[in-house]
């Protein structure tokens, strides 16, 4: 209970004389008793804290974990538990954790579900686990409307509409690499394995990076295997496409500006 205002002056402002249902008098800023910051002298915070650490746990279960014994470790949620999963795992945990529900298990519980949730049960399913096919599948949609697009809906090379694939000029792979790296996350072909918030952003990485070299060029599906078939589908550059092009057309590319010429 507010007392009277306080004649010191202090950095933070109004100061308040307080009095505590303990009997403690206490100067506090105005800001925290109108804000519900503060509620007591301190001794409230100490009464809670002692209620946990009085707490016996012993012998009590929480979801898969049996508590053992109380062990003389702590961690900043408080003293930890040993505990017995019921897979047969034995671990510490903080008395906060376990009787607040926040860890019911050695960690084997979330990996059940997640193998579960792989292939065509797991939310992010796009029609493959793979994650090269996944970011494929979920990203590429719009950079692939633009190339056309830029190109007119007709293949570079054939001048035709039929059968077209959005050629990439650098490997996709390489790209994927990039995002991952930039992440720094493992690669994992089983996109299970990633959590909602890594897919979010390797989805959100992997189209900018992408983007940021630049559109792909449209090619007849038969060309476009033809490519492959000479340069490989990991390992090639944009020289490989320039030189395939020319040896298809009897013409130079600009692949910066897009610009083609005839040879003379």
């Amino acid at each position: 209970m507010a007392i009277e205002l306080s004649e010191v002056k202090k950095k933070k402002g109004a100061h308040w004389k307080c009095i505590c249902d303990c009997g403690k008098i206490k100067e506090i800023a105005s800001t925290s008793l109108i804000s519900g910051l503060t509620n007591s002298c301190g001794c409230l915070k100490r009464e809670i804290t002692s209620e946990r650490r009085s707490l016996d746990l012993n012998g009590k279960i929480f979801g898969r974990l049996s508590v053992i014994e109380k062990t003389k470790n702590r961690s900043s949620n408080g003293v930890l538990w040993k505990c017995l999963c019921s897979c047969g795992n034995i671990i510490e945990v903080a008395a906060y954790d376990i009787s607040s529900g926040h860890t019911t298990s050695c960690g084997c519980k979330r990996k059940e579900t997640l193998s579960l949730m792989s292939g065509t049960n797991h939310p992010n399913w796009t029609g493959t686990t793979n994650l090269n096919h996944y970011l494929r599948a979920s990203i590429l949609d719009d950079w692939k409307n633009k190339s056309l697009f830029s190109f007119k809906y007709k293949c570079i090379i054939s001048n035709t509409s039929k059968d077209l694939i959005v050629h990439h000029l650098y490997p996709f792979a390489s790209i994927i690499n990039e995002t991952v790296s930039r992440l720094k996350l493992n690669i994992c072909n089983d996109i299970s394995l990633y959590s909602e918030y890594e897919l979010e952003n390797l989805k959100k990485v992997c189209a900018e990076i992408n983007f940021n070299y630049g559109l792909g060029v449209p090619l007849n599906k038969e060309i476009h295997n033809k490519f492959h078939s000479i340069y490989g589908k990991k390992n090639f550059t944009p020289e490989n496409f320039q030189e395939f092009f020319y040896l298809e057309t009897n013409k130079e590319i600009d692949l910066v500006n897009m610009n083609i010429k005839e040879v003379v």
